[in-house]
């Protein structure tokens, strides 16, 4: 079986008619997509976040997360503490890690609007239009707003600068607290777990988690950042030193805590996808329902005496389905946390296909191997309930998130 094909490649026409099945589906940020994904993920279980999108967010951000670098000693301050990521990138792509000290010096940026400059100019104009003998009176004035337009103009554009250096490249960042891992043998590691989600819904975790762990021992401080908090397959490969069968094991060479994790897995990821099916299908697009209404399908069928409907209705149970790639930090407490979920996930560190994953040719015709674990999704009444009972000052409210 070939890998799926890419998102725009499907017929989003033929899919909604119902002459197609698309491997993908047709909407799903709440999932894929960072700044939306932390709405989501259960309490506790996923990074401390901030939604980025201007340098002055990023410097109101780091102070909410506690930028202290004068209270600290020198150990401490050049610790990583932040790391700042693409809302929509994967492979690690454009990942910035910062100190106390680095961000302290991110939070100092001088980032007023340069109105002095405006009032220098006023001040100038209104020094040449003054007669000889009282132009003189007016130069020292006009020379101390000239200085001060030029020092705000110069913040403005050192501000400018800065923030094409660290949000550069994409319009929406995520900014997080750095997480204490867990180590296996000194070094920093994720978890890469594969879920397969069919139609409207049922998911499947595959019971063969990969752990990619960084080139180099752990340590917070300053020095070879990517090779230290990196653990993306793809970026150490490129780093002097990498053994990819040192560095790409499955999940029971983790030895007696493999089982705990990995029932931690499938607790947060039944409850992330519960928690992004209480909002409907703005974040999380599956299409069967949406056949139902569109077409005009009574919503119990089996009622009607037309067996014609009931097996045209059949036909469109199970539109389509996608495989997605889920990464995982444990912290230090044993904790697992989920970092992102990534469509088209590589399966390099599988060494393996799509068919050979899947083990049948289609997840909608065929009974998945043993390998596949379902995760036991709530029912829509139960879904309901959940939806009911969660209000703006539970823990649950990032369940009802709804992004403009």
């Amino acid at each position: 079986m070939d890998a799926p094909a890419k998102w725009h490649e499907n017929d989003w026409d033929a899919v909604f008619a119902g002459k197609a099945v698309a491997q993908r589906y047709y909407l799903r940020s709440g999932l894929v997509r960072k700044d939306r994904l932390l709405h989501f993920v259960p309490s506790k279980r996923h990074p401390t976040t901030r939604v980025v999108r201007s340098l002055l967010e990023l410097q109101r951000h780091l102070q909410e997360l506690g930028v202290r670098p004068t209270r600290l000693d020198r150990g401490h301050k050049e610790a990583v503490k932040y790391v700042l990521k693409k809302a929509q990138s994967s492979n690690a792509s454009g990942i910035r890690f910062f100190t106390e000290e680095e961000a302290d010096a991110i939070v100092q940026i001088p980032t007023e609007p340069p109105w002095l400059a405006l009032l220098g100019l006023v001040a100038l104009l209104w020094t040449l239009h003054a007669t000889p003998r009282r132009r003189w009176e007016r130069r020292l004035c006009t020379a101390a707003l000239l200085a001060l337009s030029l020092q705000q103009l110069r913040n403005a554009w050192r501000a400018r600068k800065c923030a094409g250096e660290l949000l550069g490249g994409a319009d929406v960042w995520v900014l997080q607290r750095n997480v204490t891992p867990y180590l296996h043998e000194g070094r920093k590691f994720h978890l890469r777990a594969l879920l397969l989600c069919v139609g409207d819904l049922t998911a499947y975790l595959h019971e063969e988690v990969r752990v990619l762990l960084a080139t180099q021992p752990y340590n917070d401080q300053d020095g070879n950042r990517e090779a230290v908090h990196v653990t993306n397959m793809g970026v150490n490969q490129e780093v002097t030193g990498y053994s990819e069968s040192k560095q790409n094991m499955s999940l029971d060479e983790l030895g007696e805590v493999s089982s705990e994790i990995f029932q931690q897995l499938c607790e947060v990821l039944t409850r992330t996808l519960n928690n992004l099916r209480t909002t409907g299908r703005r974040h999380f697009f599956t299409l069967p329902n949406c056949f139902d209404a569109w077409l005009g399908f009574p919503a119990n069928p089996a009622s009607t005496d037309s067996s014609s409907i009931h097996a045209s209705r059949s036909l469109l149970l199970l539109p389509g389905w996608e495989l997605f790639g889920v990464d995982f930090l444990v912290n230090s407490a044993r904790e697992v946390l989920l970092l992102e979920v990534n469509p088209s996930p590589s399966l390099a560190m599988y060494r393996g296909s799509y068919g050979d994953l899947l083990g049948v040719e289609s997840p909608l015709q065929e009974p998945l191997p043993s390998q596949w674990r379902r995760l036991p999704l709530m029912v829509a009444s139960s879904l309901e309930d959940l939806e009911r009972s969660q209000s703006p000052s539970s823990e649950g409210t990032h369940a009802r998130f709804h992004a403009t």
